[in-house]
């Protein structure tokens, strides 16, 4: 019995090369043509999140002064056991 060879590995099929790629050049301009363009100024986006930034802010510190400010001096007593 004859071992069965690969599928296109045959006695007479050609040997497979790697062919090189050729190597890519840039062109001369492109490194002028892929300069970004700066963002404009959005004034009314700027003090829109300002704005929300303001009030976060605000409610942070309202939270704050409301729970943890007026707990910072209170001293429990200490527990007695003399009953």
């Amino acid at each position: 019995m004859k071992p069965s060879a690969a599928p296109g590995a045959g006695a007479g099929a050609p040997a497979r090369t790697k062919k090189k790629s050729p190597k890519r050049e840039h062109a001369p301009g492109a490194a002028e043509q892929a300069a970004p363009q700066p963002l404009k100024p959005r004034r009314k986006l700027f003090a829109g999140l300002m704005i929300v930034f303001a009030l976060w802010v605000g409610v942070l510190l309202a939270m704050y002064f409301t729970t943890v400010f007026p707990a910072r001096g209170v001293v429990e007593p200490p527990a007695s056991n003399a009953n």
